[in-house]
Parts: C-alpha cells; structure tokens; sequence
C-alpha cells in the first residue's frame, strides 16, 4: 500500500476510534521520509502544547530552546535534559519524554529506525499529553486514569468504548490534529521505496518489539 493509502488508514482509524492501530499507521506513513520533513512536523506537535507547560514552569526556557533548535542544543548538551523542574503530572512527564524522543531524532537523522521510531513515538505520546491537559482543563482525570495511564494508543477496553465520552472525544480531537498536520505537509506526494531485504518489516518489527517507543542506537538497524 502506498502512503496515500496509508494516510486514508489513518484517517479512517481516527472515525471508527481504533486508537490501537493509529501509532502504527503513523509509523507506516513517516517512514522513508527525510529528517527535513520528519523534525519540522514533530516540533511543530510539540511547539501546539509548549505553551501550557511555559505557563506552570516559569523561567524556564530549555524546553523552548530544545524546540526551536534541537541542533544546537544537541551540540551543547548532547541529548541530555535538565532534572529541574520536578515531572509532578503525568503530562508533565510526558511532555519531557517527547523533547527527549525529539533529541534522539535529531542526533541520528540518517537513521531511517532510530528517526522514524523517534518520531513516532513523540507524536503518540504528544496525543496522550494533550489528552491529559484537557482532562486537568475539564475535570474528567479521573476516567482517563481509570482506563489507562493517559497514553495516546489506550488498550483495548473490555467492553465497547462510549463514544461520547470525554475521553474518546479528547483522543480523536488530538489523531486528528496530528492528520491534519501530516496531510498538510503533502507528505503523500513522496515516492514510496522499496527496501532490500524486507528492511521496512524488520525496523517496523523492532519497534513494537520496543513497545512502540524509542529504539537507542546500539539496537536499531542502520
């Protein structure tokens, strides 16, 4: 299947709620893709919630620094991240694990795995978040924590979800900002590859292996 097609998944995913299947789907789109569209369109996720989390840290000016210049402050600092301020909600922390998912990205853009899974990774993650702060916003943290731990894939729930819940609401809300901006980067106009080997099956294999999150170095394929 070819991206455009993958994208139409994706889409199609996000209307009939199959939050399982939209990381994946993710993946299958930005793969092959370049550094230069898979950074801008990660950053850009992360510089929508930047604000709320500039608002609670006052005076703190690294995660913005990371954002608009992940480069150099790679060159700096590595992909190290500063302790201070205390991760004390859950989308606190999970807003410091994207910068780190962003870090990884760009310290390795030549690495199809490592970039891929990287990015990928932040915009799942990224959906959580956002799905979080609305739940602080309008009050309804605890049904998030009751279903899971407010990730952006929620596992497969006993009984059928309710569709006008809060939570479901919040989740498609978020998919589709992230469809939004894939399908406004024109990203389906890029030539699909063939990869020798089974390359694409092996890296999209070792990423569910890492339970969809980020692949170091020392364990993806070059």
């Amino acid at each position: 299947m070819d991206r455009t097609g993958r994208i139409r998944d994706l889409a199609e995913a996000i209307a009939t709620r199959r939050w399982v299947s939209c990381a994946e789907l993710v993946y299958k789109i930005l793969y092959g893709l370049p550094a230069s569209e898979l950074l801008p369109l990660t950053t850009e996720q992360i510089l929508r919630l930047l604000p709320s989390f500039e608002k609670r840290w006052q005076g703190v000016s690294w995660p913005r620094q990371i954002v608009e210049d992940s480069g150099r402050w790679i060159r700096e600092s590595g992909r190290s991240i500063p302790d201070s301020p205390l991760r004390e909600t859950i989308a606190e922390a999970g807003f410091v694990f994207c910068l780190d998912a962003l870090l990884l990205a760009a310290s390795y853009p030549d690495n199809r795995s490592v970039l891929t899974s990287s990015c990928a990774c932040a915009l799942r993650e990224l959906v959580g978040v956002a799905v979080q702060l609305r739940a602080e916003r309008e009050g309804f943290e605890g049904e998030l924590v009751a279903e899971c731990q407010g990730c952006g894939a929620a596992p497969k729930p006993k009984s059928a979800p309710n569709a006008d819940s809060p939570v479901e609401l919040a989740r498609s809300i978020e998919w589709q900002k992230v469809l939004d901006s894939i399908v406004a980067r024109n990203l389906a106009d890029y030539p699909e590859q063939e990869w020798d080997g089974g390359q694409f099956e092996r890296d999209l294999s070792l990423w569910k292996e890492h339970a969809e999150l980020l692949i170091v170095p020392d364990s993806a394929i070059a």
